[in-house]
């Protein structure tokens, strides 16, 4: 069978596109007898990657001519928690459902991909670890449903069992605040002293934690009632399956069990190795699409149907889940007031922040971000500010923030601003936007990234075998210099953080940028390289192996910030990375003056966002210039 990938993504040859990871998987099985194609015409099917909901996903089902050319053979691949059921589909997590034999498949997490992996989890072993395990079961996971507050409310024999709750002390793959990599080989030493491994349903049917025991010759348990299994395995024989009701009597069943822990977990490992190791994935996939593909046609006329309901509520989805949250987190609007240190949040508590320091042209900007974003939520909004602004913002500005918090001044030596904005910020969880941004569109689904980190950035984590340029930095020279096997090539501009923890990643920042970074590159600004905050995020982001926001990006690069229309925006973020469009320029300034004019707040007719440009204008010739010089390099600038 010949699959085309057609990807929703901008740029779907990032290492973080789906498309670009099934392709890798690919390669990885030449003796697959499925195989991948650019010939959408020539193909059996098409398989659509990418597909996170929103407008994006509904837009293209309207009016993209690909799509619409070969209706009849398209199919939704997605990782997301619950499928769309818009077209007939793979997915990873597919909750049981009467019909879906028509219209959908399920098949395995993909666990190695970079971003999301534990890096002490071998997905290539010949064989599973040796071990004579001490432990009848563990888990070690978030309250993510109420199948796992049952199972934390239950009484554990103590001696024999190791259940921990780690909402808030580990986060999975990145691990616990102050060494990941620490914390990703407990997770696996627990395992492997443990006969039976729990896998409780998540916030999705499916858990990365099945694969990822499976990967580790470990039994897993397998709690969740509407789970519909990849096809392949004989899953009876290498798991244990417990209805989520009898999460109670989990001790008695698997002490009655034990005996088969040896046996279920050899033939886990071999229904890995089979089905769902890296050089197998591709073709269970691609098996599971060659078997949906001949009975997919009525279910597609069915899904179609159901179109002019379904497809304004996949739109939304994003939008309603963020409402729920909120709902259910009724103090996520409580500020509370400044304490010497910094400020104490408000449990449960969720806002945007942004900075300004130094000069009152920051401050402008800052306020018509934040007025610009007021239109997208309903979130509260704290600027930071050093002295001197603070008392300009309480004279002028008070209403357009709820909270105006002090930045502390040990952050203002050099460009280590931002490393001071978890120790400011008055939320538990803060989505923070760079003063030089206009806000299009709803960011508030960001700070979901937060379920699995503590602190998610705008980038990629790259490899040595990628050689990018960050400010005229070579990545992988970056990460030669300081001896790292990851290098996180962001952009400082937008970013989400839980306070108590990245108030710690934030000082590791501080401590490399002063005596790592700054010592031993400051004299690259005289090759026209610029030595910003970013690149000591990038050096502990690699170390830490930091989240990443979801691909797409929400800002504009600077490629697509040359051919915009503001007036029809398809990103939710304008930062001023790149000189505008002349009719770019002047909306921007107009729609501020008359954001300002209906708030009351008084202006500068836009002279700020005038003056910007300029700089702009400035900044894009100096790296033409530098670019005009400098040899290629692989790539493109972020930030």
């Amino acid at each position: 069978m010949l699959v085309a990938l057609k990807s929703l993504a901008p740029d779907s040859k990032r290492e973080s596109g789906q498309a670009h990871h099934l392709a890798w998987l690919a390669s990885l099985d030449p003796a697959c007898p499925h195989s991948l194609t650019d010939d959408e015409r020539g193909a059996d099917a098409i398989l659509l990657t990418d597909a996170v909901g929103g407008p994006r996903l509904a837009g293209a089902l309207r009016h993209d001519g690909s799509i619409r050319a070969h209706w009849d053979k398209v199919f939704i691949h997605s990782e997301e928690a619950r499928p769309f059921r818009l077209l007939p589909g793979l997915y990873t997590s597919l909750p049981r459902r009467e019909g879906d034999e028509e219209i959908a498949r399920a098949i395995g997490y993909p666990c190695w991909t970079p971003n999301a992996m534990n890096l002490c989890i071998d997905m290539n072993a010949a064989a599973p670890p040796e071990r004579e395990p001490d432990l009848l079961y563990s888990f070690v996971g978030r309250r993510s449903h109420p199948v796992r507050e049952r199972l934390f409310g239950i009484a554990h024999p103590a001696e024999t069992t190791h259940v921990v709750d780690s909402t808030r002390s580990y986060r999975h793959f990145t691990g616990n605040v102050s060494s990941p990599g620490q914390a990703q080989r407990s997770y696996v030493d627990v395992a492997l002293r443990s006969r039976f491994a729990l896998c409780p349903r998540g916030w999705a049917t499916s858990t990365l934690r099945l694969y990822e025991m499976m990967a580790l010759g470990v039994a897993p348990v397998i709690l969740a009632d509407r789970w519909v299994p990849p096809k392949g395995p004989a899953w009876e024989s290498c798991a244990v399956f417990v209805p989520e009701r009898r999460v109670g009597d989990l001790p008695r069943i698997l002490a009655e069990r034990q005996a088969e822990w040896r046996a279920l977990g050899m033939a886990a490992f071999d229904a890995f190795r089979e089905y769902f190791a890296p050089q197998r994935q591709f073709r269970t996939l691609a098996n599971a699409l060659e078997d949906l593909l001949p009975v997919a046609a009525a279910g597609r006329v069915r899904l179609r149907r159901r179109w002019p309901v379904t497809l304004p509520l996949v739109s939304a989805r994003p939008f309603v889940r963020n409402v729920v949250r909120r709902q259910r987190a009724p103090a996520s609007s409580g500020v509370q007031a400044t304490v010497p240190g910094g400020v104490t949040p408000a449990q449960g508590s969720r806002g945007y922040l942004t900075m300004a320091v130094g000069s009152q042209h920051y401050l402008e900007m800052a306020v018509d971000m934040a007025l610009s974003l007021r239109s997208h939520t309903r979130l509260p909004v704290a600027i930071a500010v050093d002295r001197h602004l603070e008392k300009v913002t309480d004279e002028r500005y008070k209403r357009v923030f709820n909270a105006v918090v002090p930045v502390s001044p040990r952050f203002l030596n050099g460009r280590a601003l931002k490393y001071g904005c978890a120790d400011a910020s008055p939320f538990e969880e803060t989505t923070f936007v760079d003063a030089d941004c206009i806000v299009l569109g709803s960011l508030d689904g960001l700070i979901d990234a937060l379920a699995e980190h503590d602190l998610v950035m705008l980038g990629e984590l790259l490899t040595a075998a990628d050689d990018e340029s960050h400010h005229g930095f070579s990545t992988r020279a970056l990460m030669e210099r300081f001896g790292l096997d990851r290098y996180l090539k962001t952009n400082s501009g937008l970013f989400c953080f839980r306070k108590p923890q990245a108030i710690e990643i934030m000082e590791d920042c501080l401590r490399c940028y002063l005596t790592e970074a700054r010592p031993a590159l400051r004299g690259s600004i005289l090759m026209g390289r610029w030595l910003g905050d970013e690149i000591a995020f990038g050096i502990v982001g690699g170390r830490r192996r930091l989240g990443t926001l979801p691909q797409p990006a929400a800002m504009y690069w600077p490629r697509e910030i040359e051919g915009m229309d503001l007036r029809a925006p398809t990103k939710p973020l304008l930062h001023m990375l790149w000189p505008l469009p002349e009719p770019v320029l002047e909306g921007v300034v107009a729609d501020s003056i008359e954001r300002r004019r209906a708030a009351g707040i008084p202006g500068d007719g836009g002279a700020h966002w005038r003056q910007e440009a300029k700089s702009l204008q400035r900044m894009a010739q100096r790296q033409r210039l530098r670019a005009r010089l400098a040899r290629p390099r692989k790539g493109t600038h972020i930030g």
